[in-house]
């Protein structure tokens, strides 16, 4: 017994020590400014690496004198979801985001003109991560007691989406850390701008398959009958993911400050991964059924960030936690510190002076009256960002004030009403306050918009290529600031109406986009404007066009999931045949230039065109199965609830429904054909159509996990038949899974008679899982240029 013992000890010592020599050594390296031989890295970062290497040996290996392994793992569990069981608890996630840092920097190693500060940052990064996970003790000894893992990470796609997620993080904090590193020691935003590119462009595709694999789990597994419910954790993915959008749409921008900006934008996409982590792991802030791995509590405050900061003394989660937002901060404070210093550098080029020197009584006002008004709405994004953005206004042209920094200040106040952020009174006065140094500006000859940039081909080209760049970073912040005001509810609802008309821009954008330049602008533009009538009318007229799902159902008090979901169709159905042609336009001219010259099939410009036509394409099939299974479809609705008598067939949403028993296995019959769980209730419902012709059996389960405690929990598993038009889905009612435990346990299972059985009928549901592979095939020609980006080992 006491060999056992000591080595249980011996195991956690090993561990202890291997994960504070990796901490320290990292954290030593990355503060000597003489660190810079790669060679020594190399071994640095096998060390990064290790910690999460023993934890996963542990958990395939089963070595229970652990806590985590005996608290998570188990013998009994499939060697495929041990492995999910590494990010069960709160430390196993953060030892593998080391492992993927570390070999993040491994590659920045091989880069051209990889900047020793920019690994000294790395490096620093992950030391940072793996000194909160000294904390977390990953690797305590056992102290007997056993548990049992989440049954919703006992699934394939957990095995593989939490990883997918922890390489999108790290893939946007490497090139903003390279940003940081840059704007430090002083290169131009341009040179900046080329080498976090090719880490922007394998961030977009990880991103969206990582997104995309999490969406499919819950599609698959939870019973939301959905992909998407603007969950806060996913959602909080969502917003780098947006804001890579924006940089990857940089370089096509005919204003040359998008591309100077573009940097500062790579650092928010790091600030906002760090940010969705923070989401992810502070419960009790934001309430998810992603967060397996959070143990803290919130205050009562009414700012999610007030609550984190509550949670510091809550022992090493709260460390955890603060820790994050601190970084995020930092990355927000290098932001503004880049984007003033390319200001000064313009304004001294063209021989002006700052807002701040010229007109200092009227600085002072402003950024007092934005402190004021923060203040008075009790967000701290909203005094945050409002901040920064009035000190971009105070520092630029005192003469002439930049209408970007201008009007998104009073965009977002804008968006602060819209999210209740703060009254529509205090927003007013938050727009007004932005407005007046513009008011103030010297006045200028009134030039207004000539009809013929209206419909001048190129200039509707140039509109359609800044779509993507100021799109997104509106869409961004809207999402972000009702992220923020949904810390004790989402509002799903919200996001569907708020961003219907960053949606319609897209379409339209990508309308243009589509044509070109060499187009009739005259006539583009009146098919345009043909086009957005025609969708306002469909709007109006929602209730005489048969559209599927929730069509009457209200959004807002005055809108309906049929008028909003009308004006959406009616932009992207136009939308997509356009895109299709732009589509195969550039395969046929990549094929014709290929032939002629072979070196053109993996070039930069080639691929990349190919590429992005393919993912606009991609996103567009996306948005219009999103609106047919989101948009359309109310999950509140108790309609979509049906119960079944056995044998007694039920008319339900265009389909014959009929009971026709249950059957109950154990983990050890037959047939029971899961690797997990301890036993299953299946219920068989015969789907026919309203002529009697049978479509299909779908047999809605209910798992039965069994705890050390003696308690029982209950997994809805769905089922769905799969149609040409859409999956028409059946998922277990939640009351009716515990009544039939209940029988279960007490022998009274033949007592059950009847079940009840939520019903989505999703037309539609397979363009969002073709738009995703667009998007990931689109996303992922670029990267196959023949743009050298790695080299061999410099020092």
């Amino acid at each position: 017994m006491r060999n056992i013992t000591d080595g249980s000890h011996l195991l956690s010592l090993t561990g202890r020590l291997v994960l504070f020599t990796a901490a320290a050594v990292s954290l030593y390296w990355a503060s000597n400014k003489k660190s810079s031989k790669t060679s020594q890295l190399r071994y640095l970062l096998i060390l990064q690496s290790s910690p999460f290497a023993l934890l996963l040996l542990a958990f395939l290996l089963d070595w229970d004198s652990l806590e985590m392994v005996a608290t998570l793992g188990g013998s009994d569990l499939p060697l495929f979801y041990r492995i999910s069981a590494v990010w069960g608890g709160r430390a196993g996630p953060l030892l593998m985001w080391c492992g993927w840092m570390a070999l993040g920097t491994f590659l920045l190693t091989k880069t051209k003109d990889a900047q020793n500060l920019s690994l000294r940052l790395c490096v620093g990064f992950t030391g940072t991560l793996l000194s909160i996970s000294i904390l977390l003790d990953p690797f305590a000894p056992s102290s007997g007691f056993s548990g049992q893992l989440n049954p919703l990470l006992q699934t394939d796609l957990m095995v593989i989406h939490p990883p997918v997620i922890f390489a999108f993080y790290s893939l946007c904090i490497i090139p903003a850390l390279i940003s940081v590193a840059g704007s430090i020691l002083g290169l131009d935003q341009a040179t900046i701008h080329q080498r976090t590119l090719p880490w922007s462009r394998a961030a977009f595709v990880v991103g969206t398959a990582g997104i995309g694999l999490g969406g499919l789990w819950a599609y698959t597994v939870l019973d939301w009958g959905g992909y998407w419910a603007w969950d806060p954790v996913e959602t909080a993915s969502f917003l780098p993911w947006i804001g890579l959008v924006a940089v990857l749409h940089a370089r096509s921008q005919s204003d040359k400050r998008a591309l100077a900006s573009s940097p500062s934008i790579v650092i928010a996409v790091g600030a906002l991964a760090m940010h969705a982590t923070l989401v992810t792991r502070a419960n009790g802030v934001w309430a998810s059924v992603h967060s397996f791995a959070a143990d803290g509590v919130g205050s009562e405050s009414s700012d999610p960030y007030l609550r984190i900061v509550s949670l510091f003394g809550e022992g090493a989660a709260g460390v955890e936690v603060m820790t994050y937002l601190i970084i995020t901060v930092l990355f927000g404070l290098a932001i503004l510190r880049n984007l003033m210093k390319n200001q000064s550098a313009a304004l001294s080029i063209q021989g002006r002076s700052s807002m701040r020197k010229t007109t200092p009584t009227l600085s002072i006002f402003l950024v007092t009256a934005v402190i004021i008004i923060g203040v008075l709405s009790g967000s701290v994004l909203l005094l945050s960002l409002s901040m920064g953005l009035m000190v971009l206004v105070i520092e630029g042209d005192g003469d002439d004030a930049d209408p970007v920094w201008i009007f998104s200040g009073v965009a977002l106040y804008l968006f602060a009403s819209w999210s209740w952020m703060a009254p529509l009174s205090l927003s007013i006065m938050g727009m007004a306050v932005f407005l007046l140094p513009w008011v103030l500006s010297s006045p200028k000859d009134a030039e207004g918009i000539p009809i013929e940039r209206l419909v001048n081909a190129r200039s509707q080209n140039a509109f359609a290529r800044s779509t993507p760049w100021f799109g997104a970073m509106g869409y961004l912040a809207l999402t972000w600031m009702l992220l923020t005001a949904e810390i004790d509810g989402t509002s799903l609802e919200a996001h569907e109406v708020f961003g219907a008309p960053f949606v319609a821009a897209l379409a339209i954008g990508l309308i243009f986009h589509s044509w070109g330049i060499r187009s009739n602008g005259k006539t583009g533009l009146f098919v345009v404007l043909g086009i957005l009538l025609l969708s306002i009318t469909s709007g109006l007229m929602s209730d005489k066009i048969a559209l599927p799902g929730d069509a009457d159902r209200y959004l807002t008090e005055e809108l309906t999931r049929g008028q909003v979901s009308a004006f959406l169709l009616t932009l992207v159905i136009f939308s997509i045949p356009s895109s299709i042609g732009e589509m195969i336009r550039a395969l046929r001219k990549s094929k014709t230039a290929s032939a002629s010259a072979p070196q053109f099939n993996r070039s930069n410009r080639g691929l990349r065109s190919v590429g992005s036509s393919i993912a606009h394409v991609g996103i567009l099939l996306l948005l219009f199965g999103h609106v047919l299974t989101t948009t359309l479809v109310d999950r509140t609705d108790p309609s979509h609830l049906v119960t079944l008598v056995k044998d007694q067939p039920v008319e339900h949403e265009g389909y014959i429904l009929t009971f026709t028993g249950l059957e109950i296995l154990d983990s050890s019959d037959p047939g029971y054909g899961y690797s997990i769980a301890d036993g299953l209730v299946r219920f068989h419902i015969d789907v026919a159509d309203l002529e009697g012709e049978f479509i299909n059996e779908v047999s809605p389960s209910i798992l039965r996990f069994d705890t050390p405690s003696g308690a029982i929990i209950p997994r809805s598993e769905v089922d769905r038949v799969t149609q040409l038009d859409g999956d028409l889905m059946f998922i277990l009612d939640i009351q009716q899974a515990n009544r039939v435990i209940t029988n279960m346990m007490m022998g009274e299972i033949d007592e059950v008679d009847r079940v009840g059985v939520t019903v989505y009928d999703l037309k539609g549901s397979h363009m969002v899982w073709f738009g995703w592979i667009l998007l990931l095939i689109g996303g992922s020609l670029p990267m196959l240029s023949k743009r050298k980006l790695f080299i061999g080992p410099t020092d």
